[in-house]
This record gives C-alpha cells, structure tokens and sequence, in this order.
C-alpha cells in the first residue's frame, strides 16, 4: 500500500481530504437542519426574542422524554473493574483499578463526556475524542485541561468529519473533526506556516448557518463583535491505514502537523448511535420518532386553551326585557327576581373545552410512550398494575426494549474508558499516591506510575461494572440494605456463627437510621455488650401483603414492598433473641 505522502505528491492527498470533508458536509446537511428542528423543539423558544410570536409550546414531549433516558442511560462515573489472568499481576491490577477510578472522578467523566455524548446521540450523533493532552494543546481546548493529562472530549456533531464514501463507520478511511484556536496560538505552534493562518472565524461572521451557536437559537441580531481573540479554524484528521493524525489548514490544504496516533486501534474518536440505516453511517435519532407526536400534542393542547378562555356564558334579552335583564344580571345567587316576560331573556353559552379532547391527549401520549419504548413505564410515571410484581413484569418487558440502548452505552463507555486508561497507562510522568486495603494488614500506601508497572496493559482486562453509572437514592439504598438483611444476613445467621462471622447490629443500625435520615440516634440508643452464649433460632420470612405498587428495579422509583414487613419481623426476633 502506498504511504500518504507518495500520494500527497501524485494527487495532493491532503487537498482530497478536504473535498471529502465538504462532501460530507453535504451529506449531513438535511440531518443538521432536522437536528435543528429538534433543538428548536426542545428550548420552545427560549434563546429566541420572537419567542412571544411564535406558536406555544405547554407540552414539550422532547424535554420529558430526554429527562428519562439521559438519567438512565447514565448518571454518575462508571466504575472500573481491572482484571488478569496472571496470579502475580493481581495485586497491580488492584492499584491500577484504584488508580483508573481516581481519574474518571477526577475528569469529571459522567458530567463532560458521557451525558453530553448520550444526549446528543439521542438526538444526531454522540462523538468523543480522547488523547493525552499535549503543552501545545492547552491553549486550543481551554483551562479545564493540564499538561499530560488524559481528556476525553465530545465533538459536536456539526464539527465532525467522516468519510462520506463509505456505508459504515468500520469502513471510513479517514475521519476528524474541525475547531477553532487563537491565531497568535496557530502561528506560535506552526511557525513556518504563518503566512496562511489568517482569521476565518468571528462571532457575528455569514457563516454560521451550521455553528453549534445557530443550531439552537433563530436569532442573529447579534452586536458587531468578532470576538475576544482572532481565530483560525483548522482540522484535524486521523487516517487509521497509516496510524496518523493529520492538522490541516483546511482554506490551502497544508498539512500543518504529522503526528502518531498513540491510541489504540480503533482511533481516537467513539461513535454513540442507536437507531442506524442502512447504506448510509448517518443514524437517525430516537428523538425524531417523538416530532410529530410532540407537534400533534401542542395543536391540541393549544387548540384546547383557546377553548377554555373563550368558554361564557351571556344574557340575551329582547328589547323591551332591559329592565328584567339588568336586575337579572345584578342578582345574586339564588335570589328571587320578578320579570315581565321570562320569555325575553334567554342564556347563552360557549361550553369551552371538548371533553373529547382529553381522550384523544391521552391516545396520544400513550402512543408516544411506546415509541419511546415505554418511556412512562420506564420512567416510574404511573402504574399500570395492581400489585408489585405485576409492576415489575410491566417494567422488565419495558426494559427489553430499553437494554439494547442501554448496552450500545455500555460498550461505547467501555471503549472510551479504555482509551483513556491506556493513554493513563503509556504516560511515563503520571503518578498518583494511593491507600490500597490489604485483608489482614489494613490500609497500604501504594503509587501507581511507570516504575511500579508490572506486565503490559494488554495483560489486563478491562471491564465496567453493570448498573455502577446510575446514582441510588438513599431510600432505595436503605430498602436494598433491608432486604439483604432480611432474606441473606439474618436466615444464614446461625451458619455464619458456626464459621465465626456475626452481624453487628449497631453498625447497622446506624447506617439504617443514616440512610432513613434519622439524626441524633445516639441520644437514644445505646449499644451493650452482647452475651456469647446468644443462640439464634432459625429465621422464617413472612409473606407480607402488598399494598402499594409501583416500579422498583433499583434504578427508576422506589416504592415499599412485603421485605418491610420481613425486615421488621427479623429485626424484631434478633431483639428478643438478644
């Protein structure tokens, strides 16, 4: 295969890069233009100062759906499972996992990467970048990055560059993305090339039809001003064949900067889609199933509101009834009022909203929460079942559905988090002290940095826990805390006494009474000294009635069931015991 160059010289490779960038520009043109049609929907004329002339918008079904599936999807920072095969790498495989943890809290991974690329695949295409950052890099992505730290950034979808030659990402040859950095920043990292870094972006410049500014906002009346520095808008493009990121000047075509790639195979950029089509790599969003449904709602509801303010009643009266009309008017409630001739005056009423109306809402948020997968059900919003566990039959055949959204996240966070702890991994200055808890010394200080590596990081496996990026309420932690007690803990109580293993009570009771939000506990109770010689009696839960339903599949809602009433029976026999 030839390199790069050899075709750089027959066919000016980088200026075929750059057709192929407008290319795809204009592939993505009519997917741009309906993401925008989406954001408008979603900010309901918020960034927009004709906001009062346009049509009102009370039910937004693109904020209540996002509102579901972001939190869902992901919450909180995944957390990392290292794992080896090798016995004598275990114990580095721990201070690694530590380590990795550490940086995903520390970049703040969940709350820069993850639910921004969640929300936009939701509605266009989520894409991230990651890398390591270089010194000459800080300056082109801001004060929230240092020197040698690993990021891992999403990329807007309108600044994305793909192949638009191929039919499926795994086919691009070539992909990268477009920014914007100061030009003295331009001049200063490519010295030789100064002359052709000239401004090409400012704030209130013609071409920003396809700015991530313009998506969500309609509003252009916008102050002269060409913003605080003078920028150059460069591109970077990665070429997988050659393992290469190229910077380009996309106005000449030069070729700015080569350099390694220094990622794994799959390159630096991670694609999040969930509904794809085929012969083209561009997915359709989830959200523009919900438009029209989010439309035909509005029309109804707007139509309904204008119902209910015209809705009166009047008195009509022929014209020799003024006198019996004006002292009907004035009258009060049931008050008896002579008239002439009853036959003058008659009421008039406009009945206001159609009843039918409400029917034909509620058909269509039904319909709305099964194109979005059952979005109500999923997210807790009614119950449809008499019982619990007609409920979570409800909430499982919902969360089918869901699981294949929830496993494309699942395995684009796998692969991102990998990229960014090899990246963690290569880097020769990176060192973190660590308190590792070793079962039978304690707490050990560790570091983890180059020195202490042990084996290669292909020796390790790199897994993240299930359900670790949703976030549990204390409510639910302390029914989840009750039910292991009730139906684990205290049934195996005696077998764990015969292997020397106890409950301790007062611990328990005081993380309970931590998650129920119960303060002051130590005013009122008091832990003794228990007896040795306390036999425990076998434990027999009890099938408690339900009488509340609703969803609980430690995720969305949380709700009481028959454990309470196991909960306390136990606790209450461990009393009596003690």
């Amino acid at each position: 295969m030839a390199s790069i160059y050899d075709m750089d010289k027959k066919t000016s490779f980088p200026k075929r890069l750059i057709r192929g960038a407008k290319a795809w520009k204009q592939l993505v043109k009519p997917a741009l233009r309906n993401r925008i049609r989406i954001l408008n929907a979603l900010q309901a004329g918020y960034y927009s100062e004709k906001a009062k002339n346009q049509v009102a918008h009370p039910i937004n079904l693109i904020d209540r759906g996002l509102s579901i599936l972001v939190p869902y999807l992901v919450m909180t920072n995944p957390k990392i499972l290292i794992r080896t095969e090798y016995k004598e790498l275990r114990p580095f495989a721990k201070t690694s996992e530590l380590a990795f943890n550490h940086l995903m809290a520390e970049i703040k991974f969940a709350q820069r990467t993850l639910r921004p690329a969640v929300r936009d695949a939701l509605m266009g295409l989520g894409i991230v970048k990651t890398g390591v950052m270089k010194a000459s890099e800080v300056e082109l992505f801001g004060y929230t990055h240092s020197v040698g730290e690993v990021y891992s950034d999403p990329v807007d979808f309108v600044d994305y560059i793909g192949d638009p030659t191929a039919r499926v990402f795994s086919d691009f040859e070539f992909e990268g993305n477009y920014y914007k950095i100061p030009v003295e920043v331009a001049r200063d990292l490519f010295p030789k090339f100064a002359d052709i870094l000239n401004p090409t972006y400012s704030l209130a410049s013609e071409d920003r039809q396809h700015s991530p500014e313009k998506l969500a906002k309609d509003n252009s009346d916008v102050e002269s001003y060409e913003s605080l520095r003078e920028l150059v808008e460069l591109a970077d493009f990665w070429i997988p064949d050659e393992g290469v990121i190229l910077t380009i000047e996309p106005n000449t075509g030069k070729i700015l900067k080569t350099r390694s790639a220094e990622a794994p195979e799959e390159g630096p950029y991670d694609k999040l889609y969930f509904k794809e089509f085929p012969g083209t790599p561009i997915p359709i969003p989830p959200v523009w199933y919900w438009m029209d449904l989010d439309a035909a709602i509005n029309v109804i509801v707007n139509k309904m509101r204008i119902q209910a303010a015209s809705q009166k009643a009047v008195l009509a009266y022929e014209g020799d009834a003024v006198d019996d009309a004006e002292r009907l008017a004035s009258a009060a409630d049931r008050e008896a009022i002579k008239v002439s001739n009853a036959d003058g005056i008659k009421t008039i009423e406009w009945p206001g909203v159609d009843p039918n109306q409400y029917n034909w809402i509620q058909y269509l948020e039904h319909q709305y929460s099964m194109q979005g997968n059952n979005l109500y059900t999923l997210g807790g919003r009614n119950a449809q079942a008499e019982t619990l566990g007609q409920e979570q039959m409800l909430m499982a055949n919902a969360s089918r559905a869901i699981d294949d959204m929830y496993q494309m996240v699942y395995d684009f966070t796998a692969n991102v988090a990998r990229k960014v702890c090899w990246n963690f991994w290569t880097d020769p200055l990176k060192s973190i002290a660590l308190s590792k808890r070793i079962e039978g010394v304690g707490d050990v200080e560790v570091i983890f940095d180059k020195a202490a590596q042990d084996g290669e990081f292909w020796d390790y496996s790199l897994k993240i826990e299930p359900y670790s990026m949703h976030r549990l309420n204390p409510q639910l932690e302390y029914q989840r805390m009750m039910g292991l007690l009730s139906q684990w803990i205290l049934p195996t109580a005696q077998i764990a006494a015969q292997q020397g293993a106890m409950l301790n009570v007062p611990k328990a009771t005081k993380q309970l009474a931590r998650l129920a939000g119960i303060g002051e506990l130590d005013d009122f109770y008091e832990a003794a000294v228990p007896s040795n010689d306390i036999a425990l009696n076998p434990y027999t839960p009890q099938q408690g009635k339900i009488k509340e339903h609703g969803v609980q599949d430690g995720q969305t809602g949380s709700n009481p069931n028959s454990t309470e009433a196991n909960s306390r029976q136990a606790l209450q026999r461990l009393g009596e015991q003690l």
